[in-house]
This record gives structure tokens, sequence and C-alpha cells, in this order.
């Protein structure tokens, strides 16, 4: 007797593909940004507004802090006039903005003013009155300093009234010694006049108001002295040489 092989019988049926099927617990866990990354986006964000920053890095292991508080009325005096951020400075995802700002070696709370690139404008270990913060905010000039001085390059500073004769004349005689040194240099001007620039004048040892045209000599962040009055090219090149690292002569 010959057994017959069964035929199989093919049904066509349709694959659909519904793709993956979510359960409770898949969802990708949200992550707080690290203050790193939040001090990387103020700075842009204060790049495409023009402002500073205030940043306080906070000392979470101290017993008594003042400087939370005076972050605090900082922030009350200047309101949109910058951008503030606090960063506990313990915090391992603080860890490259506490480097960057170089603030990793102190042992007490720190107030920093950045420029948008992040420039350190100025930094304060004890709390600082509101309307000095409010005035290195304000300056338009301060920036350009600070990151002329990191440089370690050449820097002159003109102070005066920029409409009078002898502050262009200056500008004029400094321009001409860098090319006659062939030395490359940052020259800065500065209104002695301007409230905004108060702090800068008081780092460079000019005095707010003064009538007179001073040159303020630097470099690698050393200064080389200042000239007041008729400032020419043999004056400035006598100061260049006369005021070495460690002391200036009669000019300085």
């Amino acid at each position: 007797m010959r057994i017959r092989p069964r035929r199989m019988l093919w049904v066509p049926f349709l694959v659909v593909c519904l793709g993956p099927v979510a359960c409770p617990g898949d969802e990708a866990p949200v992550t707080e940004p690290s203050a790193t990354s939040a001090l990387e986006a103020l700075l842009a964000r204060a790049a495409a507004e023009d402002k500073k920053v205030v940043v306080l890095f906070r000392k979470a292991d101290l017993k008594e802090d003042p400087m939370p508080d005076a972050f605090g009325a900082i922030r009350a005096r200047l309101g949109d006039g910058a951008l503030f951020l606090e960063i506990d400075a313990s915090d391992t995802g603080a860890s490259g903005a506490v480097t960057r700002c170089q603030v990793d070696r102190i042992g007490s709370s720190a107030i920093l003013v950045l420029a948008p690139d992040g420039t350190v404008l100025h930094g304060f270990l004890t709390p600082p009155d509101a309307s000095l913060v409010g005035c290195i905010v304000a300056s338009k000039v301060l920036a350009d300093f600070r990151r002329a001085l990191s440089s370690g390059g050449l820097l002159f500073v003109v102070v005066g009234p920029p409409q009078s004769e002898s502050f262009r004349e200056a500008v004029c005689q400094v321009r001409a010694y860098t090319l006659q040194a062939r030395e490359e240099a940052a020259i800065l001007q500065v209104d002695s006049a301007d409230p905004d620039e108060a702090f800068l004048l008081e780092q460079a040892g000019v005095e707010r108001g003064a009538d007179r045209t001073t040159v303020c000599l630097l470099r690698a962040g050393e200064s080389r002295g200042k000239l007041t009055g008729e400032i020419t090219v043999e004056r400035i090149r006598a100061q260049m040489e006369r005021c070495a690292p460690g002391g200036c002569g009669p000019e300085g």
C-alpha cells in the first residue's frame, strides 16, 4: 500500500511592523545639566545679550558664609543688568567650571564677574559692595584690559579727555612707537570722566576725572610706569628702557 505524502497548504499572511513596544520604565532618565554646562550656556546667552555674568562659587561645607547674602544683594541691585549663576563648588559636575575660573584651590566661597568669553574681570573672596560690582559690570574696556594683561604682551592705556588734542596726540605717539619698535601692542583708550570706568582707572592708578592725559605702560602684566603731559616717542622709549621688571625710574 502506497502512502501518498500530504500536500502542505501554504497560507499567505501579512507581517505588520508596529515598532518597539513602550513599557513602563523604558523612558530615558532625565538628568539635570551639570554646573559646567550651565555656565557655558549662560556665557553663550551673555554673548548674545551683551551682558556680563556674575557667578557665586559656593562652598557648601562652610558653617558661616556671608557670600550668598552678598550675592543676593548684588542680584537685587543689578537686576537685568547682568546674568547670574550659583554653583556648588563641591559638586563633581562643577569641576570644569571650577577649574576654568581658577577657584579650585581656594577654601572659601567666591564671587566672580565674567565677560561673555569667560574672561575673569574680577573676583572677590569677601563680600563686595554691590555698587562696586555694578561698576565692573558697566565697564566697556575692562574685559580688553584683562585680556591684554593675560596675553603677556605690551599694553598701553591712554587715559584723559578723548576730545582733547593732547589725548589724540598721545594715541598717535604710542602707535608711532610700536611701529618703530616693530612690536605688537594693545592700545586702550579710556575717558577719564566716564563713571563706568572708575574701577579700571583705579586699577591703572589714574585719578578719575583727570584733565591731563596719562599713558600707562605695562608688559607681561607688570607696570612699566606712567607718562603724563606731552607724550612723545622718545619719552616712551626712554621709559621702557628705564623701567625694567621689578623697578621703575623717576617717571614710574
